[in-house]
């Protein structure tokens, strides 16, 4: 990796996590639909990030969105898990597409295999935080809601900015 390379990532690390403490963590619909926006970090980093810096870098911003969330690990289990899950899904997912370079988005694949490879990640992600939110309550179809709105709420979110810097990409 270049020195600008890591440079572009660790702004963008820092802008995911500033978007969703500042403005995504108090949007919620319903109190049923949650956008974690900052997992689309995670999920769009490319193929050649080593396994042990994925663990790292979800265990990362798991424990940072936590301490300004104050959800006590939640979020730290659930990246973790979804770094840990991502490069098996990667590789089922998208094939190998190692030749892609920076971040996984639509320029480098369609948007139907970017939904195939996205939507699995952030349910798995989702259905993690509710879970373990819900600990000790018991298993409630308040659970099920949650995964599924959230899941569509982040997609959305997160697709409207794939489309926003395609566009920008197309236009330079």
């Amino acid at each position: 990796m270049t020195q600008k390379t890591i440079i572009t990532y660790l702004i963008s690390f820092f802008v995911y996590i500033v978007l969703q403490t500042v403005l995504l963590n108090k949007i919620v619909i319903s109190n049923l639909a949650f956008c974690f926006f900052y997992i689309g970090f995670l999920i769009y980093l490319p193929f050649n990030v080593s396994r042990i810096a994925l663990l790292i870098l979800g265990f990362l911003i798991g424990f940072i969105i936590d301490i300004f969330g104050d959800t006590i690990g939640i979020h730290m289990i659930a990246c973790t898990l979804l770094m840990f899950v991502k490069p098996y899904w990667q590789q089922a997912s998208l094939g190998d597409i190692g030749e892609l370079t920076g971040f996984i988005s639509m320029k480098g694949v369609s948007v139907i295999r970017l939904m195939v490879y996205t939507i699995p990640l952030l349910l798995l992600h989702h259905l993690t935080i509710f879970i373990l939110d819900a600990i000790g309550v018991g298993f409630q179809y308040e659970i099920v809601f949650k995964v599924i709105l959230s899941t569509i709420f982040t997609f959305f979110v997160l697709l409207i900015i794939q489309l926003f810097a395609t566009q920008t990409a197309k236009s330079n």
